[in-house]
């Protein structure tokens, strides 16, 4: 049943900036012509990070000393924007799902962002430059990018695995981001195909250690099945 889990895994593909960030403007009267002028903003600076960022480190798993930075290991310079004006406006929380996924392995397509907070109360109930649409969601003004924010108990987790998940997060471009453990452990609670895939992935890091996570027989017992399936799985992570 888990034979060829990181086949599922999305094939890497490089994002070009969105049309949205380009502007067209005139050139003086008579010249009919049309020339595109660049972008304002905080868009600009995000667009000039990504014409300069090492490409080549977007198809390799990231080093145990983490050089690739997380916003290195974004795809989509729409969600470079989110994270850095979320972070600016001390918006808080611990990085999970795709984002932080990608800031371990190989980098993954995503369209949104996911935070972890310990509880309800952390979860702040207005971030500048944002509309919260609902209890758990973000809407980022700019761009219409929306950001989860959820607990332990919105997505089935007991509280004292977040709290590890909390403690043994790693800090880049100012963003807290579940380790690669913590993601693991978060995700032994899921466990879809696309999760079992991804925790392979993880695995084959060389960097997943589930020993201080209070985590039950029930889960570690299929965590050990993928372990084996890491070990001999010959795909890249």
């Amino acid at each position: 049943m888990l034979r060829g889990l990181s086949e599922i895994e999305p094939s890497v593909n490089r994002a070009r900036p969105s049309s949205a960030y380009v502007r067209e403007t005139r050139r003086p009267r008579d010249s009919g012509e049309m020339e595109r002028s660049p972008p304002c903003g905080g868009e600009c600076d995000t667009i000039s990070f990504m014409k300069i960022r090492n490409a080549g480190k977007m198809n390799i798993v990231n080093d145990a000393a983490h050089s690739r930075s997380l916003f290195e290991s974004i795809m989509m310079p729409e969600l470079i924007s989110v994270l850095r004006d979320w972070t600016e406006a001390a918006g808080g929380g611990v990085l999970i799902g795709t984002a932080a996924l990608s800031f371990h392995v190989r980098p993954r397509i995503s369209h949104d962002i996911d935070f972890l907070f310990i509880n309800d109360n952390d979860i702040p109930t207005a971030i500048p430059g944002y509309c919260r649409i609902s209890p758990l969601r973000f809407r980022y003004n700019r761009t219409g990018v929306e950001v989860s924010v959820v607990t332990p108990d919105a997505i089935h987790v007991p509280l004292e695995v977040a709290e590890e998940v909390a403690r043994t997060a790693m800090a880049s471009d100012g963003v807290q981001v579940a380790s690669e453990s913590g993601l693991v452990a978060l995700q032994l609670f899921r466990s879809s195909r696309q999760d079992e895939a991804d925790i392979v992935a993880l695995l084959k890091t060389g960097r997943v250690d589930l020993s201080s996570f209070p985590l039950s027989s029930a889960l570690l017992s299929p965590f050990q099945e993928l372990v084996e399936v890491a070990a001999t799985d010959p795909h890249p992570p």
